[in-house]
C-alpha cells in the first residue's frame, strides 16, 4: 500500500516537473522571439515582463544573445 502511494506521489511531482518546463521553454521562446523579458508567473502562465508582472513573478527570463537563438530558419 505504501509502495502505491509513493508511485503515485512520483508520478505526480514528474508531471509538475515537465510542466514547469515546458512554461520556462515558452517563457524563453518568447523572450528570444519578440526581445523582450517574460515572466513565469505562480499559475505557470507566461506573460511581458512589466513592471506589474515582475513583482509577481516565480521566474523573469530575458532573451538570449548570439548563435544559441533560434532563428526559425532551422538554424
Amino acid at each position: 500500500m505504501m509502495f502505491e502511494e509513493n508511485d503515485t506521489i512520483g508520478t505526480e511531482l514528474d508531471e509538475m516537473i515537465e510542466d514547469i518546463i515546458i512554461s520556462v521553454r515558452a517563457a524563453q521562446t518568447m523572450a528570444d522571439r519578440f526581445n523582450i523579458g517574460f515572466c513565469l508567473m505562480p499559475d505557470l502562465s507566461v506573460q511581458e515582463a512589466t513592471r506589474y508582472t515582475r513583482l509577481k513573478a516565480v521566474e523573469i527570463v530575458k532573451p538570449r544573445r548570439g548563435n544559441d537563438v533560434c532563428r526559425g530558419d532551422g538554424g
